[in-house]
């Protein structure tokens, strides 16, 4: 599958929080801890800091654990993200991930 490069139009006057969720079934099996732990070596590469939730997830009726990956940013992060997406998707032959992206009021690192 090809992978599409879709982006929201967004604000460049605001802030924004993105969650990137992507499942870790595959046909090959199941995304190891060990290749998960690599992957996320990969977004560090792109990204200052994030914070990864770990959950269960379904994709077509089927359970599988799953991860997310949420990042507090302006509108350019969101290119970076779809980026990990894509890399994900090649890497794990994803038919999809979801990407969230909601408008945050303020933040700020203390």
């Amino acid at each position: 599958m090809a992978n599409i490069d879709r982006q929201a139009r967004l604000d460049e006057s605001l802030q924004y929080m993105f969650t990137l969720t992507l499942g870790r079934n595959y046909p090959e099996g199941e995304v190891s801890d060990t290749q998960l732990q690599t992957f996320l070596g990969l977004v560090g590469e792109y990204l200052e800091g994030f914070t990864v939730t770990h959950s269960i997830g379904y994709w077509k009726q089927e359970q599988e654990r799953s991860f997310s990956i949420s990042v507090a940013g302006d509108f350019r992060v969101q290119s970076k993200i779809v980026e990990i997406s894509n890399i994900y998707k090649a890497l794990y032959t994803q038919e999809a991930t979801m990407l969230e992206i909601r408008e945050s009021g303020m933040w700020r690192f203390l």
